[in-house]
């Protein structure tokens, strides 16, 4: 079992470029993020809620201390 918990949720790479906005992050690189201290256990497609149609792409990650 994990030391610690960390839960990360950040805009997908899966949503369009519209050349401004926040960055979009791939699985790939939140596990590269995650390097020696944590261990990715799951990531998540998800959705960012709010009054945008459609709702943006989101990536939802558990991570344990390793």
């Amino acid at each position: 079992m994990p030391e610690g918990w960390l839960f990360v949720k950040s805009f997908s790479d899966k949503e369009p470029e519209t050349g401004s906005g926040p960055y979009r992050f791939s699985r790939t690189m939140l596990e590269q993020i995650s390097g020696a201290s944590f261990e990715i256990l799951n990531i998540y497609d998800t959705e960012y809620q709010g009054t945008l149609n459609p709702l943006p792409n989101a990536l939802f990650a558990i991570t344990g201390k390793k």
